[in-house]
């Protein structure tokens, strides 16, 4: 919600132009290999680490071991990039995953709410427990990678080449040699966009008012892990990464608001705030919830 403060003084996203530039000067199907002067001039490498700069580095580090300016604030605390074997040598985290799992179930995943989480893994244990192969393997597949839930999607904010080419920097964060990033042919260069949606009515019953707010600070804390950006609550800390939210119910517009976090970039085309897809439901939900943040009344 970067848009809610002024002069916040966030580094913008390279604009439109200058990405595609360097997308259309990418050989489809074009490599990266890690641990080589040449891998840092691959044009996929070189716009990945400007991706990883706007998008990453404030959790993940500059190196990627996790150590960035608002990691203390999200919990889990965001991954070592640079795992990809252990101190004894095994092979570590990161290199147990292949490239399409990280672009995949990574940077594309839908992100669940905790009870659909939840309901997956257990029908996967479930199966694993009755030893039904096929069940198991049906599970497992739409059972999503254990991603820090603080970590948003770029599934609705960056292009497929764009995603692609933060896989290829990642790989030259790791500690030995990772699988080469082959771009398949296909991937397209365009940004999802999505049109400014019309704000719903305001006017309901107060319990109904109060009810919907509720939800909306589930979705807000439990689903989307809102506050791992930013100050969000009088009295408790939030991340560092976007504005103080913690004066929304008195400074904000409903109709902003809604439309703001429904899609930021109709709003903004250079914010970095990820577009996370919000249903109308759960973006009127968090609209409302953000209507009750005010600084308690002075006696």
């Amino acid at each position: 919600m970067e848009g809610m403060a002024m002069g916040s003084g966030h580094r913008f996203v390279l604009g439109c132009v200058v990405v595609f530039v360097v997308l259309f000067s990418l050989p489809i199907g074009c490599t990266s290999k890690t641990d080589n002067a040449e891998s840092q001039s691959n044009p996929l490498v070189m716009q990945g680490k400007e991706l990883f700069t706007d998008y990453c580095i404030h959790c993940h580090g500059p190196s990627g071991i996790g150590d960035g300016f608002n990691a203390g604030n999200v919990d889990p605390g965001p991954r070592d990039l640079t795992d990809s074997e252990t101190e004894d040598g095994e092979v570590g985290f990161m290199a147990s995953l292949t490239n399409e799992k990280i672009y995949h179930e990574i940077l594309s995943r839908d992100l669940l709410n905790p009870d659909e989480f939840e309901a997956l893994q257990e029908a996967y244990l479930d199966a694993v427990m009755m030893e039904d192969e096929e069940a198991a393997k049906v599970a497992e597949a739409k059972l999503p990678m254990l991603v820090p839930p603080a970590m948003p999607t770029f599934k609705y904010t960056l292009s497929d080449a764009e995603r692609w080419a933060l896989v290829a920097y990642v790989r030259t964060l790791h500690k030995n040699d990772a699988p080469p990033v082959d771009v398949p042919s296909t991937v397209s260069t365009v940004r999802p966009t999505f049109p400014k949606r019309q704000a719903p009515s305001w006017e309901m019953a107060e319990d109904e008012r109060i009810a919907i707010a509720e939800s909306g600070k589930f979705i807000f804390i439990d689903k989307f892990n809102c506050n791992g950006c930013r100050v969000y609550k009088t009295g408790e800390l939030g991340g560092v990464v976007g504005p103080d939210l913690r004066r929304s119910g008195e400074r904000l517009n409903l109709d902003w608001t809604y439309q703001w976090i429904s899609s930021p970039q109709a709003m903004k085309p250079d914010t970095k705030m990820p577009n996370l897809a919000l249903s109308e439901d759960e973006a009127k939900a968090i609209t409302l919830y953000l209507e009750t943040l005010k600084p308690p009344a002075t006696s």
